[in-house]
């Protein structure tokens, strides 16, 4: 599509004195202005011909529309409220990201009501800004129950992410805006006015933040995709994964697709948090607990009745063996050695994630691995 330079540059310039009051401005003008400086230039003071006709690319019509849709729904709207509702708290490591979610009340932080943990897949890019921006991005999508329409503070110590949140992304680095631009759009589908603190490493770390960020999952282990294919065709399908997190959650094994799952603590892509707070009812359950929470697990698969393959070792010393041994009477316990064909029988879902589920417990290697099919109440 074309149009003339004069068109373009007024409606940028419109736009561009909006800037104070909506932060968002120099983020979703970017395309525009790079078609902008692609007219021709006259004489030698560089004076752009703006009586010329200048050609939109698919990113600039994308903010025009951008433009089209919200300037009338921003009319007469406060664009900048001045009660904060919720502050955010996140921070980012290497490892990953924590964050916490604290409800405002005259004037006056609650305990937090949400707490985020998500570990970076393995290869994700350890650029500290890089990591802090998505940290912020994923704490938003995995909490946006709670900050739904609210006034959100966001505070970080890391003094490049407050910026380039104020200023609407990075003139000399297109990751952080494209990173910066899903960040505002998906707040405008939310409701969502965010503000960015920058506060200081004590701040971040008195909030447990930090700590959240750099915290070892134990139990982010997975079973060998194989033995859980083979696992599928004999008891599946399944339709939730009740320990998971967004990296070791297992897969369809037709669609590739990662199954709904329960975390231990709230991420962007989980479908609840906490397992053991689940109903599990109704849903044919997948569960590779931590070794700690087995007998949990087992009680609250025999209290609702539940259909569930539960994976746990071999362990008739734990007070929970007879217990395991009688939900699964009715089937049986298949021992998953004699499903594995190749492979280690855990997998390795982070670079620096745990390799066995039972940890720094001498004897792990010699462990047998058992899964539990419990057919439900209907069927005992």
């Amino acid at each position: 599509m074309s149009i003339h330079g004069h068109t373009l540059a007024s409606l940028v310039g419109t736009l561009q004195s909006f800037r104070l009051a909506m932060p968002v401005v120099a983020l979703m003008t970017r395309e525009m202005l790079t078609c902008l400086n692609q007219l021709p230039c006259l004489l030698e003071g560089g004076w752009r011909d703006f009586g010329a006709m200048v050609q939109l690319t698919p990113e600039a019509l994308a903010e025009c529309r951008f433009w089209f849709r919200r300037l009338p729904a921003w009319n007469g709207f406060s664009l900048r409220p001045v009660t904060v509702s919720r502050v955010l708290y996140t921070d980012a490591s290497a490892r990953g990201f924590g964050g916490l979610i604290h409800r405002v009340l005259h004037r006056e932080l609650e305990p937090a009501v949400q707490t985020m943990v998500e570990y970076w897949e393995v290869g994700f890019p350890a650029a500290s800004v890089v990591t802090e921006l998505e940290g912020l991005w994923r704490a938003l999508v995995a909490g946006r129950a709670e900050m739904r329409g609210q006034v959100v503070l966001h505070r970080t110590d890391n003094m490049c992410t407050y910026y380039v949140v104020k200023n609407g992304g990075s003139q000399q680095s297109p990751t952080l805006t494209t990173i910066v631009r899903r960040i505002f759009v998906f707040c405008i589908q939310f409701g969502i006015t965010l503000a960015s603190q920058y506060v200081g490493a004590g701040v971040i770390i008195t909030s447990g933040a930090d700590a959240l960020s750099r915290a070892a999952d134990t139990s982010d282990c997975r079973l060998n995709k194989g033995v859980f294919q083979r696992l599928w065709h004999v008891f599946g399908p399944f339709e939730v994964d009740r320990f998971a997190s967004a990296n070791s959650v297992q897969r369809h094994p037709l669609t590739g697709q990662p199954l709904p799952y329960d975390s231990l603590f709230a991420d962007s892509k989980c479908q609840g948090v906490d397992g053991l707070s689940a109903d599990w009812r109704g849903v044919a359950n997948y569960a590779f607990p931590p070794v700690s929470l087995v007998g949990a697990v087992l009680r609250l698969v025999q209290e609702q009745g539940a259909v569930a393959l539960i994976i746990l070792p071999h362990w008739p010393a734990q007070w929970w063996w007879p217990l395991a041994q009688e939900l699964g009477k009715v089937v049986g316990m298949v021992a998953l050695e004699n499903l594995r064909s190749d492979g280690a029988m855990f997998e390795v879902v982070r670079q620096d994630g745990p390799c066995h589920p039972l940890g720094t417990y001498p004897h792990a290697d010699s462990v047998e691995w058992l899964a539990v099919w419990v057919p439900g109440a209907a069927a005992r």
